[in-house]
């Protein structure tokens, strides 16, 4: 595996320093079938039957098609010389026995793998058609940047046979656990499945599945100086400051109102952490954040997505698009007010 990462990555350098489009190896018939053996013996379906594609990427393998015989009677023929590695001829590696092994066998042999190999890749053809009707199917939302598939699992709970589903479905997020996967169908909301890349999060009726790095990034906040702050329009929400505003209707959509004097700058812009408390509007002492949020059943990813406008002194102002902290409000003392706008 070492010597094949070595080899690949050599390869990419090559195909950027000279531009080309593909690089052509020598892959014959003879590996596929070794690979078929080595895949059937480790466990697989029938995409890990299909040997060697013939192209993958930038690479491509004129020569999938020929056996190892039939390569080295053309060469024979037009006195082309070839190099021998002599390691094949061990049994120390698997590949290497199952190379031996298959050597002694007649062409009939390799004539009916070539035809099983043929239906095979037909056959898969036919389900990769049919997972991509399936995904649809139960797809809810799903948008690439940022990566986000919003799944309605009671559909996926339907599928049959499910286990196969599954695995074809989430395989190719790092999924491989099918009864895992079966176990968050019937979870606790709240309840995930990590994978290398990416997670599965349930969410009372649905899954949302999404990139690891959202969650792991380490978010410092986002510093605003002044209501006049230059930087505004780099902060990842839409926010205008507006003194003493116009309170037309039509002017204190998506607005907040807040009294001025009790703000303190620097403002902070961040997202939600462990311990926050507010004081809601027109309720009586604090509540905890992370019980808010509960109360209006927002899942995991929509409590990462919340932005949070702090004061100067820490105290939470507004939780945006939600709610005000009550110690903020416009009362009949207030003398300026603020409007925030998203």
């Amino acid at each position: 595996m070492a010597a094949r990462k070595l080899r690949y990555d050599w390869f990419e350098e090559l195909l950027e320093i000279n531009s080309y489009e593909y690089i052509a190896l020598g892959h014959h018939f003879n590996d596929s079938i070794e690979t078929f053996f080595i895949n059937m013996m480790r466990g697989t379906g029938i995409k890990g039957l299909l040997g060697i594609p013939i192209k993958n990427k930038k690479f491509i393998r004129p020569l999938s098609d020929f056996t190892k015989k039939e390569i080295l009677h053309y060469a024979k023929i037009k006195n082309i010389k070839w190099r021998l590695d002599n390691s094949n001829k061990e049994y120390k590696y698997l590949r290497n026995k199952i190379r031996l092994i298959t050597s002694t066998f007649s062409n009939s042999f390799y004539k009916g793998v070539k035809k099983s190999m043929k239906y095979l890749y037909q056959e898969n053809s036919f389900i990769e058609i049919e997972i991509k009707k399936i995904n649809k199917e139960i797809t809810i939302e799903k948008k690439s940047n940022p990566f986000l598939w919003k799944i309605e699992y009671k559909k996926i709970k339907n599928l049959q046979p499910l286990s196969f589903y599954l695995f074809k479905l989430f395989f190719p997020y790092g999924f491989s656990n099918v009864e895992n996967l079966k176990h968050l169908i019937y979870a606790q909301s709240g309840k995930q499945l990590i994978s290398k890349r990416y997670r599965i999060i349930k969410n009372r009726n649905y899954w949302i599945l999404i990139e690891n790095h959202f969650f792991d990034k380490k978010n410092n906040g986002y510093v605003i100086q002044d209501i006049q702050f230059e930087n505004l329009k780099y902060l990842p929400i839409d926010i205008q400051f507006i003194i003493n505003p116009s309170l037309k209707k039509e002017n204190t959509k998506n607005m907040s109102f807040i009294d001025f004097d009790k703000i303190k700058f620097p403002l902070e812009l961040r997202t939600w952490k462990k311990g926050d408390y507010f004081f809601p509007l027109n309720m009586k002492g604090k509540k905890k954040l992370s019980k808010y949020y509960k109360e209006k059943k927002f899942s995991l990813l929509e409590k990462k997505q919340i932005w949070l406008l702090i004061n100067g002194n820490g105290d939470i102002i507004l939780v945006i698009g939600n709610r005000l902290d009550d110690r903020f409000k416009v009362t009949k003392t207030t003398k300026k007010i603020l409007g925030i706008k998203i």
